[in-house]
């Protein structure tokens, strides 16, 4: 049986006098629209190409005002995996340049972030399997 809850897209709750909205993760049509923006924002390429070109990666995460579901110039990412990180910088410089948008980074080992407690709204756009 669905109940009520699952079919609506959007949460919201109340910090103080402030009304917050998120989206339902549990939606149907939750990856569908997530997949939509992805594309809109090319982070959809960047994603894959970082996946295809970065040896070591584990995870990749949007950061900032896009996970937050705010618009903007700056894409925030967070990169987890035993990185080198001349080789990640060299490869952001790159993709700044085919995106023709300014991309801020942090890299963790994984050990760092499976200690670290996230903050913020964070958004996972790819990570390994385990196989």
């Amino acid at each position: 049986m669905i109940d009520a809850y699952s079919w609506r897209i959007t949460e919201s709750f109340a910090v103080g006098n402030r009304k917050y909205y998120k989206a339902n993760a549990e939606h149907p049509i939750f990856d569908d629209l997530q997949n939509m923006i992805l594309k809109e924002k090319q982070l959809d390429k960047l994603k894959d190409r970082a996946v295809e070109e970065i040896n070591g990666l584990h995870s990749i995460i949007l950061a900032g005002d896009l996970a937050s579901g705010r618009d903007s110039d700056l894409i925030d990412l967070i990169f987890v995996g035993p990185l080198d990180r001349t080789t990640l910088g060299v490869w952001i410089g790159q993709a700044e340049k085919w995106m023709g948008r300014k991309l801020r980074y942090l890299h963790y080992s994984l050990k760092e972030w499976k200690e670290k407690e996230p903050e913020g709204d964070l958004l996972v756009l790819w990570k390994k399997n385990k196989k």
